[in-house]
């Protein structure tokens, strides 16, 4: 079992987050504002039905409370993990308009903004005629996080023991227990049913 408590302040972190992709918006299926989060089927997707990027920027509907999301994050990941010193954040988003608030609420040790009409613009073509923008977006949203992560590992001399792949739009309501994954090399625990939890 992996003692998550002894681990000397000036030491690197040994976990990381990496928060990736675009913000969900408040829905009408009801009162949960999370409802994007946990249910399947894109109807509170931040993309319009055909995934265009467009979508994402429409100031018609408000976003989920991050403020709450940011909150779960820290209680039931980070602090019940071993706290602060244990973590590294790092993220890339969507949501540009969103910079001051997702710093301020994660204080990721990295993090990349970008408008994703620009990207679909410009790398749309690259990527069949099928492929949703949608899902496209979130791989390349995921893979930018990550290089930040991996480079960011690079120079301090010193991989992750574990790495929490997140929305930054996720509500948790139990304790993640890292203790009781183990870590097992090349492998990835997926703990959400729509994939938005890898770790």
């Amino acid at each position: 079992m992996v003692n998550l408590t002894t681990h000397a302040p000036h030491q690197p972190p040994p976990y990381a987050i990496v928060l990736s992709g675009a913000i969900s918006k408040l829905g009408d299926r009801g009162d949960n504002p999370f409802t994007s989060c946990f249910e399947d089927g894109g109807g509170n997707s931040p993309f319009d039905e055909n995934g265009i990027a467009s979508a994402l920027y429409d100031h018609k509907r408000e976003y989920v409370p991050l403020h709450v999301s940011a909150a779960s994050i820290r209680k039931h990941v980070v602090m019940h993990n071993g706290g602060d010193n244990m973590w590294d954040i790092f993220a890339h988003s969507w949501n540009p308009e969103l910079e001051h608030q997702i710093r301020k609420l994660f204080k990721p040790s990295r993090a990349i903004f970008e408008d994703n009409r620009q990207v679909e613009r410009t790398q749309r073509h690259l990527y069949s005629k099928d492929s949703e923008w949608s899902q496209v977006s979130w791989s390349i949203s995921r893979a930018a996080a990550t290089n930040i992560m991996l480079d960011h590992a690079k120079k301090r001399g010193a991989d992750y023991s574990r790495v929490v792949y997140l929305r930054p739009d996720v509500l948790f309501v139990r304790d993640m227990r890292l203790h009781s994954l183990p870590p097992i090399p090349d492998a990835v625990y997926a703990g959400h049913e729509t994939g938005d939890l890898h770790f």
